[in-house]
């Protein structure tokens, strides 16, 4: 049982829509199928947005795509870093040659007031913003009320990371004014790894094809990848399946989309906000049976943290990997240990898409809490 940071355990409809047999990417029928996803994906983003599309590669290849695509040479890309994928993001940035200008929190756990953010755009006037809505590495819930509106005030876009955050948090992407925003398939929605998605603004689109310069990556250009889905048209919803000119980007990975597609149904099917109520009273339990264990919590502020992975410090007096260890050996769950510059002090619970309901989540607790009283046992 996969009760770590993602991937977790994949639905069995996800898996037998996996299973069906492979058609060609260029079959007219799959185009219905990409169809199908772009539409869910404007569900779960909560979004219009036409340029709604997913790309075969992790999280971190929908990341790198919107920060090549939405940059320049000699841009700024303001970086916002409360945790790991801040840092991945700002890493990202520098191997491409932009501006790259760092804002850090004081301390794990931490977040970002608005009046730091607004006086960071104000003074580093950047073209692009990235912010991390919750960050897997250390647990936290970012907020984005208001951000878009400084953004665009001082010539910036906001790129927003929902890789762990989509459908464990409420995030209206329209009403955020949000300009660019992606996630990844193998965290809530509980497909295997291997593919993300992205949703583009008007605003964001613009600025793609006003550029001065080519997107310097091929597999991640926004612009070709939305031809291949045949976005790229203002009667992209009025179109014959059978009398197309079908634009090749790459190969797509077919199968895994038919698990996108499925995934994204069962999201609808439940309702997007009973999704998000799911993982949040998964949480709520999870909260307090760690409470009831004496650990501590990185983030302090119970409205800071996110619902679907709690990061917990381990005591001095216990080996963390010997828990992780006992609990995978003894119980088969696997629990993630830290990313980034604290991996070796904490633990991080994750409950996530099918693994977000009553009885993993008390077998979890219970597991958790047997083996920790025996690695105390044995001190």
């Amino acid at each position: 049982m996969l009760m770590n940071a993602g991937p977790t355990n994949v639905s069995p409809r996800v898996m037998d829509a996996i299973n069906q047999p492979l058609i060609h990417f260029m079959d007219p029928k799959f185009l219905e199928v990409l169809r199908e996803i772009s539409a869910g994906i404007r569900y779960v983003f909560q979004t219009r947005n036409q340029y709604s599309m997913a790309l075969t590669g992790s999280g971190n290849c929908a990341m790198e795509a919107a920060i090549c695509s939405l940059l320049e040479t000699g841009h700024t890309f303001l970086v916002l870093v409360h945790g790991f994928w801040g840092e991945r993001a700002a890493l990202i940035g520098r191997k491409h040659g932009y501006n790259v200008v760092e804002l850090r929190v004081q301390r794990p756990g931490h977040l970002f007031g608005f009046k730091r953010i607004d006086e960071a755009i104000k003074a580093h006037k950047p073209r692009l913003m990235y912010v991390c809505h919750g960050d897997s590495s250390v647990g936290t819930l970012q907020p984005l009320e208001n951000l878009a509106n400084v953004c665009h005030e001082n010539g910036c876009l906001l790129l927003v990371d929902a890789v762990i955050s989509l459908c464990c948090a409420p995030l209206n992407v329209d009403q955020l004014v949000i300009d660019a925003v992606f996630s990844g398939s193998q965290k809530a929605l509980s497909v295997p790894p291997g593919v993300s998605f992205i949703s583009l603004s008007p605003r964001a689109v613009e600025r793609m094809k006003s550029r001065k310069t080519e997107i310097v990556s091929l597999y991640l250009d926004l612009i070709l990848l939305a031809k291949a889905w045949c976005l790229d048209s203002d009667n992209h919803y009025k179109y014959n399946m059978y009398n197309y000119k079908y634009v090749y980007h790459y190969t797509p990975a077919v199968q895994l989309m038919y698990g996108l597609r499925e995934s994204l149904a069962m999201v609808v099917e439940e309702g997007l906000q009973n999704v998000i109520e799911r993982h949040q009273k998964c949480s709520l339990f999870v909260q307090k049976e760690i409470t009831s264990l004496g650990l501590q919590f990185l983030v302090q502020k119970p409205e800071h943290r996110l619902s679907a992975l709690l990061a917990l410090w381990i005591p001095d007096h216990i080996d963390g990997q010997k828990v992780i260890n006992d609990l995978c050996n003894s119980y088969g769950i696997t629990i993630s240990g830290g990313l980034g510059a604290i991996s070796h002090q904490i633990w991080r619970l994750g409950f996530l898409g099918v693994n977000a309901n009553p009885q993993n989540v008390n077998t979890l607790c219970k597991a958790f809490s047997e083996a920790i009283n025996r690695q105390k046992n044995r001190e």
